[in-house]
């Protein structure tokens, strides 16, 4: 029983120091989400993997809280960023193969919840 607690542990210690949240290990036949937050590692994986011509579109400052910026980032992931670039982040990510139900959202900076968002 220690050692299912201890694997819980870094398991939580791991994905808040790279600063996202996912509910994607859970059933690789549902939809899930990887929730990133401004300027954490996660977010700044997440921009390395963008191919030249997305970048363009997408970037926000540290700490953004501002929910009309997210939302506009949302749409500009969604709209913009290749399904490439998405595979190579989840590869990066060690978070399993990118399928059409793997969703990825940007987050307040400030954000707590546990709660992962729908599909923007």
């Amino acid at each position: 029983m220690n050692s299912l607690r201890i694997a819980i542990l870094v398991y939580v210690f791991i994905n808040n120091s790279y600063g996202f949240l996912t509910n994607c290990i859970e059933n690789a036949n549902k939809t899930c989400t990887v929730q990133l937050k401004p300027d954490e590692p996660a977010y700044k994986l997440f921009l390395r993997c963008l191919k030249d011509s997305e970048k363009q579109y997408i970037g926000l400052d540290f700490g953004e809280t501002n929910l009309t910026k997210i939302e506009k980032e949302n749409e500009l992931i969604e709209k913009n960023v290749s399904k490439e670039s998405k595979e190579k982040f989840f590869t990066k990510l060690r978070r399993g193969p990118y399928a059409s139900n793997k969703n990825i959202i940007v987050v307040p900076y400030n954000s707590t919840s546990r709660r992962l968002a729908k599909k923007v």
